[in-house]
C-alpha cells in the first residue's frame, strides 16, 4: 500500500531558495559564534523585512529547539515542533502560527520539508537513526544573514542622513529665533519704531512658519520607520525640501536683523552679496556650519582686516568682502552699560587691570583689551584671538567673549575655553555674534 500523498502547497522563489540553501549548509558564516546572533540583522532591516516581525519571534523560538552541534560544518538545524506547541509558547493560535510559517518560508529564511500526511516529524528506524528528515531546516537563515546585514546597514545609513538633515533644520529654526529674539529686545529698549516694527511681524511670521515646518520634519522622522521604499523615498525629497526652506527663512531672518542691529559706523562688518543660492545665502547670514562642505575650499585669498590687527592674507569664503577698516577702534556694537551690566569680568578688568577710573567712558580700544584678557584668562591661545580678529573684527570677538560669559556652564559640549576658541576660529562670514548676545541679553531678562 502507497503512502497518503503530501499535498500541494503552492510553491514562490523564496521556497526554492530556502531548499537550496538547506542543502548546501556548510555550518556558521565566519564571524559568528552564535546561532542566534544571525537574527540581528533582520532586526535592523527596519520596514525592508518581507516578514511580519511579529514572525520573528516564531522564528527565535524555532531557534531554541537546536543545539550548537546543529550549526556545524556537516550538521544539520532541523527542528519539528508542532504548530499547537509552538501557539503554546508564544500565546498566539495555531493559526498565526501557520501564518508565521508561511511568511519565514515565502521568504527563503526556512525551508519545510513535509512527511505522509504533511507532517513535519522525521522517520526514524529501529535503531533510532534518522532515515527521513522532515521537519522545519533553519539553515537558509545563515545564507539570507548576509544579506539582510547589507540592508540593515543600508537602513542604518539612511536614519544617519536623516538625523543629519533634521539637525540641520533645528539649526536654522534656532537661526530664525535668534534673530526674532535680537530684533525683540531692540523694541523693548528703543520704542516701537515703524521700520524696526514692521521688521519684527516679519520675522515673526517667518519664525511661525519655520515651527511649522520643523513639526512636519518631525512627523515624517517618526513615520519613515515603518514606510514602504516608495514612500521612504518620498519622505527624503520631503525632508530636503522643507531642509532647503528652512535654510532661506535663516538667511532671510539674518539679514534682516542685522541690519537693524549693526551700527552703521561700524568698521568691523563685512558688506554681503546675495548670490540667490539657498546654501550660500545660508552660509553668509548664518552662524551655524555650511550644509556642503564640497565648496569651503573654493576661497579667493584677499587682505584681512581687522582693527588694531596685522594685515596679513586671510581666506574669505565666496560672496564676501571686508571693508576696509580705518584706523580708529570705532564705536562698540552695543551700549557699554549692556555689556558691563550682564559681564562684571570687563568691569573688573577695565578697573583693576587697565585702571579706569569709570569703566562706561571708557575708550572702544579699551574694551577690545579687556576682551582679550578676557579671553586669554579662559585658556585661549593668543595666536586664536589674533586670528579670530583678523577673521572677524575685533568687535565680532569682543562680543564672542561676551557671548561665552553669557552661556549657561550646562550647554557647553566640552568647556567655555572650546566654545570660545571655537566661535573665533569660524571661517570669515561665519560669526554673528551681534544677534546671539542680544537673544541671550533677552533670556537674562525674562529670568
Amino acid at each position: 500500500m502507497r503512502p497518503p500523498t503530501t499535498g500541494h502547497v503552492r510553491k514562490s522563489f523564496g521556497h526554492f531558495d530556502g531548499a537550496v540553501s538547506a542543502a548546501t549548509f556548510r555550518g556558521l558564516p565566519e564571524g559568528v559564534a552564535h546561532p542566534k546572533q544571525l537574527l540581528e540583522p533582520l532586526r535592523r532591516c527596519g520596514s525592508r523585512l518581507p516578514i511580519p516581525r511579529e514572525a520573528l519571534a516564531t522564528l527565535e523560538l524555532l531557534f531554541d529547539y537546536t543545539k550548537l552541534s546543529d550549526w556545524e560544518p556537516g550538521g544539520t538545524p532541523l527542528v519539528f515542533p508542532g504548530n499547537a506547541e509552538l501557539a503554546g509558547c508564544l500565546g498566539v493560535t495555531e493559526r498565526t502560527v501557520r501564518n508565521h510559517l508561511s511568511a519565514l518560508e515565502g521568504a527563503g529564511l526556512i525551508s519545510i520539508f513535509r512527511g505522509p500526511g504533511n507532517r513535519r516529524m522525521p522517520v526514524w528506524n529501529g535503531a533510532g537513526e534518522m532515515i527521513a528528515a522532515y521537519g522545519i531546516n533553519l539553515a537558509p537563515v545563515a545564507e539570507q544573514s548576509e544579506v539582510f546585514r547589507l540592508v540593515g546597514k543600508e537602513q542604518a545609513e539612511r536614519r544617519r542622513s536623516l538625523k543629519v538633515i533634521l539637525r540641520q533644520i533645528g539649526e536654522a529654526l534656532q537661526d530664525v529665533r535668534t534673530a526674532v529674539d535680537a530684533v525683540e529686545v531692540v523694541l523693548s529698549e528703543e520704542g516701537i519704531d515703524p521700520l524696526t516694527h514692521s521688521v519684527f511681524l516679519t520675522l515673526t511670521e517667518i519664525l511661525t512658519l519655520s515651527e511649522e515646518k520643523c513639526r512636519l520634519a518631525r512627523r515624517i522622522w517618526e513615520r519613515d520607520a515603518a514606510a514602504s521604499v516608495q514612500e521612504q523615498a518620498d519622505y527624503m525629497s520631503l525632508l530636503l525640501e522643507i531642509r532647503d526652506q528652512l535654510i532661506d527663512f535663516a538667511g532671510q531672518a539674518n539679514t534682516d536683523a542685522m541690519s537693524l542691529l549693526q551700527d552703521s559706523g561700524s568698521s568691523d562688518v563685512f558688506s554681503i552679496k546675495i548670490s540667490g543660492d539657498p546654501e550660500t545665502k545660508f552660509r553668509e547670514d548664518s552662524t551655524k556650519t555650511s550644509l556642503n562642505k564640497s565648496n569651503l575650499f573654493q576661497k579667493e585669498v584677499v587682505t584681512g582686516v581687522g582693527n588694531g590687527a596685522e594685515h596679513r592674507r586671510q581666506a574669505v569664503l565666496p560672496g564676501f568682502e571686508p571693508v576696509t577698516a580705518p584706523e580708529s577702534a570705532g564705536p562698540l556694537l552695543i551700549k557699554p552699560h549692556h555689556l558691563l551690566s550682564l559681564c562684571p569680568e570687563f568691569r573688573a578688568v577695565l578697573s583693576e587691570q587697565l585702571l579706569q577710573e569709570t569703566p562706561e567712558t571708557a575708550s572702544t580700544a579699551s574694551y577690545h583689551d579687556a576682551a582679550r584678557l578676557i579671553a586669554l584668562n579662559m585658556g585661549v591661545s593668543d595666536w586664536c584671538w589674533r586670528t579670530g580678529c583678523n577673521l572677524h573684527g575685533r568687535g565680532q570677538a569682543l562680543l564672542a567673549v561676551a557671548v561665552a560669559l553669557l552661556k549657561p556652564r550646562d550647554s557647553f559640549t566640552k568647556n567655555r575655553q572650546s566654545f570660545l576658541a571655537g566661535m573665533l576660529l569660524r571661517p570669515q562670514g561665519q560669526l554673528n555674534a551681534l544677534a546671539s548676545f542680544h537673544a541671550l541679553r533677552k533670556r537674562r531678562q525674562e529670568e
